[in-house]
């Protein structure tokens, strides 16, 4: 039986209260304000906590969460899959050295920025996420991980941040392929609502509990608003990127094949590695600490790298 978590935010209608129950971020107390929704993250499989946090308006608006110690040599910088949220990575905390220091993307429309609009566009994620990571990579040296959806956007940061000379030391992308693959991704943020959930659910990214009508209601625009955001990304090989890379994939994964996985070897100009594991498209979840360890192994060749961020591109 799982452990509720509680969720507090302060928002100008009053204090709302949220309770992760089977992995599904529910409304519990308060006003969520009308034509409002959030995402319910998946597999969140989060630590249970002993006191409900409060966030200021200013905080939720804030695009990271970091998790335990805001010290550290290195910091790891996740983003996570369509429909996800922050939480999603909080149990990693367990699995990482405490010279790491770990930090989620928050997106708009889920969790605790549920007021807010979800985004479509990759480019513009990433362009409101650069002046907020930028300080953070000067400071440390940075690994980016993201899955699914979450590695493309990553991709994506990882570009914006090489163009302003401030890039993550190592990027991770897992659970996706370029789009200039020969096998494209199938195409499903068009899709009417019945169709798109099935296609979900085929994919092993949608647990029987959002399948209740109010919450499917709530979930639905920010995880279409993901898949969209997705589908509109085409990175190009003809600009790849000057840093290390390494791409993660599910040897099960029927939407994501590993020769896809592999195809990100075309979009970097340095050192390319590539780690299969077990699993369908949410190994993540399913090899977690198998995941974690190949993370894990990056971050202490980067802190034994210790250059610094001026040093990278050089």
């Amino acid at each position: 039986m799982p452990i509720p978590v509680e969720l507090m935010l302060q928002s100008d209608t009053g204090l709302v209260k949220f309770e992760l129950v089977a992995d599904c971020l529910v409304l519990m107390s308060g006003h969520a304000g009308s034509g409002s929704n959030y995402a319910a993250s998946q597999a969140i499989a989060c630590r249970p906590v002993r006191s409900a946090r409060v966030m200021t308006p200013g905080e939720s608006r804030s695009w990271l969460r970091t998790f335990g110690s805001v010290e550290g040599r290195a910091q790891l910088v996740c983003v996570p899959h369509a429909g996800s949220g922050a939480s999603c990575f909080a149990v990693w905390r367990r699995h990482l050295p405490v010279e790491v220091k770990l930090v989620a993307v928050q997106l708009p429309g889920r969790e605790d920025r549920w007021r807010e609009p979800p985004m479509t566009d990759i480019g513009a994620a990433a362009d409101q996420l650069v002046p907020q990571l930028e300080p953070a990579i000067s400071a440390r040296s940075t690994v980016l991980f993201g899955h699914s959806m979450g590695g493309l956007l990553a991709h994506a940061l990882q570009r914006r941040l090489e163009d302003i000379g401030r890039p993550a030391a190592h990027l991770i992308v897992s659970g996706c392929h370029p789009s200039d693959h020969p096998v494209p991704r199938r195409r499903i943020g068009h899709l009417g609502d019945d169709d798109f959930v099935a296609e979900i659910r085929s994919r092993g990214g949608m647990p029987a509990e959002l399948l209740k009508p109010q919450v499917l209601k709530m979930f639905l625009p920010a995880l279409r608003a993901d898949i969209r955001m997705a589908e509109s990304y085409y990175p190009s090989p003809d600009r790849p990127l000057r840093g290390p890379l390494s791409a993660f994939g599910g040897e099960q994964d029927i939407h994501v094949p590993w020769e896809g996985v592999l195809e990100w070897r075309r979009h970097t100009s340095a050192q390319f590695d590539a780690t299969p594991f077990q699993g369908s498209h949410f190994f993540v979840n399913t090899a977690r600490q198998e995941v974690v360890a190949a993370v894990q192994s990056i971050m202490v060749a980067v802190m034994g790298r210790s250059v610094s961020p001026a040093e990278k591109l050089k």
